[in-house]
């Protein structure tokens, strides 16, 4: 049996709205910009998390890029496709790349266990390189946390850096993508330590506030739980109010 709290949930769960939205925003548009990158970086991503068709669309963005026949005073205009390569190699050989990574990924998606069988994380972000667990410092092992949030993209920001003093647009879309994929991955860590903190904090309003409100203890005494309102009089009534704040809620089982 579990148990909701409301009063944690009205009075103390704040929710910052221009932050959430910010936050919720950055991390929708994050997708596309992460997945260049993650075929790279990634193996054995989930099926729901990996889109082969995403990344055919990205491919042919960047591989045609201002390539499109557009429409302009002097009517339609198409490119001559002897031109596309030519025109930005170096964009056109990164998207190539990326293709070609995107079918392996795809394929090593396929080969893995099935999701309905509950072998597989569907949103898996995928296997991290190992060569990134072996950049140690101070001889302690990176986290997958500091990997996303640091490493990862900051190996793509330089050799983005590189490329850009080449004049290659492929640099520019590295480091562009470098910083929404570092600052994605920490929008993503950030949700996770909220989660964790609320799941934490109504436990410990659940174990307290019946002490602090009934018997009067001083949060100071306890572990910071606090009743903010005009208790009654009689510790009665304050025990019935306060198993009233408590709500049961019944576990779901898993089949």
């Amino acid at each position: 049996m579990k148990k909701k709290n409301l009063y944690y949930l009205t009075v103390f769960k704040r929710v910052n709205l221009i932050k959430a939205f910010i936050l919720s925003f950055f991390l929708a548009i994050a997708s596309w910009p992460r997945l260049i990158l993650e075929v790279f970086f990634r193996r054995r991503m989930g099926e729901r998390y990996f889109s082969l068709a995403t990344c055919i669309t990205l491919f042919v963005l960047m591989f045609f890029g201002s390539n499109f026949p557009h429409y302009s005073y002097y009517g339609w205009s198409f490119p001559d496709p002897t031109e596309i390569l030519t025109r930005n190699p170096s964009l056109s050989l990164f998207a190539l790349a990326f293709l070609a990574m995107s079918i392996m990924r795809y394929k090593e998606v396929k080969r893995e266990p099935g999701v309905f069988d509950f072998a597989k994380f569907s949103m898996y972000s995928g296997d991290i390189l190992p060569f990134f667990y072996d950049i140690k410092i101070n001889g302690v092992e990176p986290t997958r946390k500091t990997i996303a949030t640091i490493y990862e993209p900051l190996v793509s920001l330089m050799i983005g850096i590189l490329l850009t003093l080449f004049h290659s647009p492929v640099g520019i879309v590295l480091i562009v993508c470098s910083i929404i994929y570092s600052l994605s991955y920490f929008g993503a860590h950030y949700q996770g330590d909220q989660f964790l903190m609320d799941k934490i904090d109504e436990m410990l309003c659940n174990e307290d506030l019946t002490e602090t409100l009934v018997e009067g203890t001083r949060p100071e005494d306890k572990r910071g739980v606090e009743f903010f309102g005009t208790a009654p009089a009689n510790k009665q009534f304050r025990r019935v109010l306060a198993d009233s704040m408590v709500e049961a809620e019944e576990a779901s089982d898993v089949y």
